[in-house]
């Protein structure tokens, strides 16, 4: 059995590196290319990559590993393997259907996705789409595919896969920039998926070929996925028309403001990506297992055990978000962008920690509900979350620009968070004091920073962060123990 806070510690480094990794290819589009017309039409176009492929299987690739894991627990692993691989290639055929469609209607994509922008510069929207689409079929292979490793305890080398092909994208940027432009970020980008996607065939090829063979099964094998994915559809269409939203809005309020605003989102993305990655590829295997097996009380102390311990270990991130958001905005992108855009890109950064916070539970007990079977509530939930979003995005957005979308967003998911935290079949008890001891520790260490803050303002921008962050660390362990965490121990024993 997988050491789920052992393997989630070690993952977390691989996947931190890794995100940081591409924060520093953030960071060198913004010194490339500040807040311009062009990266604002790459950032939509790759939204259109991202957006469509999420839009048919995202609620599929949410279920994947646990509906995998339930089929081997009790039709053993080769129909789990024959049901899987079909899906796969029914994914691909849709996928390359999309792509034809998508560089054949790329002009009506470019008006979905953008307002009050010039009909040349919706030509050349266009043609960055046409461009960005294959992307979608290599990264939507690695993802089913890194997912079915994960189901066979493969972890850590798709991760160091991703951190390698993360560096080239890098290395890319930096020597093809000055040379193309903006076209250095698409040649990047296919690089690195490219060899992601390489490594991942490499790997499922040892671990298990049958994954790999073009052997299609009937329907019925896939109905299994289709039918537990089916509750996730509706709120997954919510989400992606509260992105489309969320750029199509950003564009008209004028050049920059898409740039901006994914600046800001790339840094959330930071923490959220790892949370998400680690509780998918570790939590949910192994809740599943769990569950499936009936080992009620193994599944309530884990899950309870897990969310104390991802909220601890990425409250550091939470707090540099909040107190440190104009100083990583200098250190970013230095004289790149105006005083008026750092700010606005400093309080919405400001504002989307307090929405980590409540992304965490999202995405903890998202992943509670899947492996317990519950996927109706889970999706009912997510859909409400979602259609909350979304009309906060269309009330106040015109009204507060890209930070009435920083507000909604952080909002909704912290009240969904708690919902899907206290719908989960775990002790009552459990749950609220778990909670309010972290709540207690949030307020504690975040509250004694605020009081001595001021030491802080005479600092330069490096020092102040490394010392923040520092002296914030010291308070957290402290509250730890205030506050009686049972993961104290383990980590002053880690520390000494």
């Amino acid at each position: 059995m997988v050491n789920v806070r052992k393997t989630s510690f070690y993952l977390t480094g691989f996947r931190l590196l890794r995100t940081f990794l591409g924060i520093a290819s953030v960071l060198l589009t913004a010194r490339f290319f500040g807040t311009s017309k062009e990266r604002d039409f790459f950032i939509l176009a790759m939204t259109v990559t991202t957006v469509l492929p999420a839009l048919t299987f995202n609620a599929l690739c949410e279920i994947f590993r646990a509906k995998f894991v339930h089929i081997r627990e009790t039709l053993g692993l080769e129909k789990a393997v024959a049901s899987a691989r079909t899906l796969i290639w029914g994914i691909l055929f849709i996928s390359l259907t999309m792509v034809v469609l998508g560089v054949y209607k790329a002009e009506l994509l470019a008006v979905v996705f953008s307002e009050n922008i010039s009909e040349n510069s919706l030509k050349e929207l266009a043609f960055m789409i046409r461009f960005t689409l294959p992307i979608m079929i290599f990264s939507q292979l690695s993802a089913y595919w890194i997912r079915a490793l994960n189901c066979f305890e493969t972890f850590y080398v798709p991760e160091i896969a991703g951190m390698i092909s993360s560096i080239i994208e890098v290395i890319l940027i930096v020597c093809l920039a000055p040379i193309i432009g903006i076209y250095s970020l698409l040649i990047s980008s296919y690089f690195s998926n490219i060899l992601l996607f390489s490594a991942v065939v490499f790997l499922l090829r040892r671990k298990c070929p049958d994954f790999l063979s073009f052997k299609m099964e009937s329907f019925s094998m896939v109905k299994p996925y289709i039918t537990a994915a089916l509750p996730f559809w509706f709120g997954y269409l919510l989400c992606q028309f509260s992105i489309i939203v969320e750029k199509k809005f950003s564009s008209g309020f004028g050049i920059g403001n898409v740039t901006i605003l994914d600046y800001a989102q790339k840094l959330l993305s930071v923490p959220q990506s790892v949370v998400f990655s680690v509780v998918t590829s570790v939590l949910t295997p192994v809740l599943a297992k769990y569950f499936a097996n009936s080992c009620k009380n193994e599944f309530a102390n884990e899950s309870l055990s897990f969310y104390r311990f991802i909220l601890i270990l990425f409250a550091p991130f939470a707090f540099l978000m909040f107190f440190c958001s104009g100083e990583l905005g200098n250190l970013l992108f230095a004289d790149n962008i105006s005083s008026q855009e750092m700010h606005k890109f400093a309080v919405a950064v400001s504002i989307y920690a307090f929405g980590l916070f409540g992304v965490i539970h999202y995405i903890v007990f998202t992943q509670v509900l899947i492996a317990q079977g519950q996927n109706a509530k889970a999706s009912i939930v997510s859909a409400l979350n979602q259609f909350a979003v979304v009309t906060c995005n269309l009330l106040i957005a015109y009204r507060f620009g890209i930070w009435g979308f920083a507000v909604s967003w952080s909002v909704w998911h912290f009240l969904s968070g708690l919902t899907l935290m206290f719908m989960s079949k775990i002790n009552m008890k459990d749950i609220t004091v778990s909670i309010v001891k972290i709540i207690m520790l949030y307020l504690f260490s975040f509250g004694l920073f605020f009081l001595i803050e001021n030491i802080f303002y005479t600092l330069g921008d490096v020092f102040k962060i490394i010392l923040s962050l520092l002296v914030f660390a010291i308070i957290l362990l402290i509250g730890l123990f205030v506050f009686r965490f049972e993961e104290r121990k383990k980590i002053w024993a880690k520390i000494f």
